[in-house]
């Protein structure tokens, strides 16, 4: 090789160094290979399978490199088949009278070319490339350019390998691991072309946000490795029920995101949201076990110019939440879901503030002993009072803190504020043998610790009498496969804390649980009790309920008593408790104090 060459060849060198980019790093190593051979121009033709495909080129006619950028072919014919075969490169002056010669490159102008392999690091053969002549045949290079071809050639292949290893670290970091679908950073960059392509061909476009209400019960019950194989088969549902061309992602924890483009019609999207609802809503079997969650879908429209990535996602994320706070199903944003969120994350403020300032408060509404109107106890109620005057009811504010890790702060409160209520009355003799009844939900049983917790707020100096001590369980119709949430109830129990669970007889409760869970006793839901005095079905229903507890000597406490007839009813069914307006509506700990005392000494119900 010449001095000239190796300078000339020193300097390619620190030019590719340069690169970064390997179409730019291509580029210049082809040009130098087709240089020191004086060939027209160079392509690289990369392996994938039992195919070959062209994918880079420099210095070819605009003709050719239009008509085969991409083009595919077997990988065991032409000239680059006999590379791959012999693992050398493999020179033909005259093309068109080659046996190896393919007439689709004769016919394209192809005079000469030269292959070389291009291996990975590791040897195997990755490409082959091509230098070519397109004005007339030649010779064989001389031994020092095809000296110099093959070393750039495993230049090449070394930047290739580089470029591949980019590539999978970019598609792994813009995938998600768990189901294979592309994550939330894949989203801002697929959905701008999708939203150019809508502009562009004047079709709608919709975003489809989908949360699964219920994953984290079952996440928290079954543990980490069953949730991420229900997540892998929600994802899987998702790819076959969505239109083909549409977009899912999953945006992280249990949301996912259904970009769907090239809707002419609104419906397409409500018919796209119904199956997506009913498919997500019907039981999986999981690792052998059988369960299920609820989605919550919200959708927002691109149907105009207007909008950009982050406001469709966020309108999207809106709507979504408003269909969570109604039950599930779907919802399509608008301004009035607007408003409804605006006035959730008011909620949410205000709300946070007041328990930060104890600005929340529990109020009581006594238990009586039907046969005599003797009060036993009451059940403390969470109420929000507010500077006007007005005292907030749970259904009024609760459904903006759904699902919000401010929910549990909320339930950790009412506990710790009902142990303190309980530990306060143990000091006054006309309040001291009164039980107090907290409503629990099953999500607060299940945090690690709970019973450990409990005992920290109930002990000290002046320990509390679990004895006193009643929990209603709330969310019932989900309790029976939950073996941690039983196991919960009974070190209760042993503590000699009292298990109610709450409106009995609605269809969610049922007599496996009776017989099943530690249970002390039932309350019946009002809506049974409302005709009780009117309406035989209504007594017959509450007589079935009755039926069902007595057996496990279980207590009985009507909710919703509002007059005396509906007492007269009850007590002839045997219902020993109950509670109600026509005794007492929920009040503060003070004026509860002050019902007790006003009770005393009164031997008969009023009239």
């Amino acid at each position: 090789m010449k001095t000239t060459d190796r300078l000339n060849l020193a300097a390619v060198l620190k030019a590719l160094s340069r690169e970064s980019r390997f179409e730019d790093y291509f580029r210049k190593a082809a040009g130098a290979a087709a240089s020191c051979c004086g060939a027209d121009g160079a392509a690289l033709i990369m392996r994938d399978g039992d195919s070959m495909q062209y994918r880079f080129f420099l210095g070819v006619p605009q003709a050719f490199r239009q008509r085969f950028m991409g083009y595919r072919y077997p990988a065991d014919q032409g000239v680059s088949g006999e590379v791959l075969r012999t693992g050398r490169y493999r020179f033909v002056g005259d093309y068109a009278h080659s046996s190896m010669a393919m007439e689709t490159f004769v016919s394209a102008g192809l005079r000469a070319n030269l292959a070389v392999p291009v291996h990975w690091p590791d040897g195997e053969m990755a490409a082959v490339l091509a230098v070519s002549w397109f004005g007339s045949r030649t010779n064989l290079p001389d031994p020092e350019a095809l000296e110099t071809v093959e070393a750039l050639a495993g230049l090449v292949g070394a930047a290739l390998l580089r470029e591949e290893m980019e590539t999978r670290l970019r598609a792994q970091a813009l995938s998600d691991s768990l189901t294979g679908l592309p994550n939330r950073h894949a989203l801002p960059e697929v959905l701008e072309g999708a939203m150019s392509r809508a502009r562009r061909q004047e079709r709608m476009l919709s975003v489809i946000v989908i949360d699964l209400d219920g994953f984290k019960a079952v996440n928290d019950r079954l543990g980490h490795h069953f949730g991420d194989l229900l997540l892998k088969s929600c994802a899987d549902r998702l790819r076959e029920i969505v239109r083909r061309g549409d977009t899912v992602v999953r945006m992280g924890g249990d949301e996912f995101l259904v970009l769907s483009e090239g809707i002419q019609r609104v419906s397409e999207v409500e018919v796209l949201c119904r199956r997506i609802d009913l498919v997500l809503r019907l039981r999986m079997t999981v690792d052998g076990r059988r369960v299920s969650v609820r989605p919550s879908i919200g959708v927002a429209m691109l149907m105009d110019d207007e909008g950009d990535v982050n406001a469709l996602i966020h309108q999207a994320d809106m709507a979504m939440y408003s269909a969570k706070s109604e039950g599930g199903g779907y919802r399509f944003y608008g301004h009035e879901i607007d408003r409804h969120q605006q006035a959730r994350r008011a909620i949410r403020e205000a709300l946070e503030s007041a328990l930060q300032e104890n600005g929340l408060a529990l109020y009581l509404q006594p238990i009586v002993d039907l046969a005599d109107g003797r009060p036993v106890g009451a059940e403390a109620l969470l109420r929000w009072p507010q500077a006007s005057g007005e005292v907030l009811a749970p259904d009024s504010f609760l459904w903006a803190v759904h699902d919000d890790p401010l929910m549990e702060r909320i339930g950790r409160w009412v506990i710790a504020t009902g142990v303190s209520i309980l530990r306060a009355w143990q000091s006054e003799s006309a309040l001291a043998e009164m039980t107090l009844a907290l409503n629990v939900s099953d999500w607060e049983l299940r945090k690690k610790g709970f019973c450990e917790s409990l005992d920290q707020l109930a002990g000290g100096e002046h320990p509390v009498n679990y004895a006193r001590l009643h929990f209603e369980i709330v969310e019932t119709a989900s309790l029976s496969d939950r073996k941690e949430i039983v196991e919960v109830l009974t070190q209760c129990a042993a503590r000699g804390i009292s298990v109610y669970l709450d409106d009995f007889g609605t269809g969610y409760a049922s007599l496996s649980h009776l017989s099943e869970m530690p249970v002390n006793g039932v309350k019946i839901d009002r809506r049974f009790v409302d005709q009780i005095d009117r309406a035989s079905q209504s007594r017959s229903l509450v007589q079935a309920i009755i039926g069902m507890a007595e057996p496990f000597g279980h207590a009985v406490v009507a909710e919703g008593i509002e007059r005396p007839e509906q007492t007269a009813w009850l007590r002839q069914l045997g219902c020993r408790y109950g509670q109600g307006y026509l005794f007492g509506r929920p009040m503060p700990a003070d004026e509860f104090r002050a019902w007790v005392t006003a009770w005393q000494g009164q031997d008969e119900l009023p009239a």
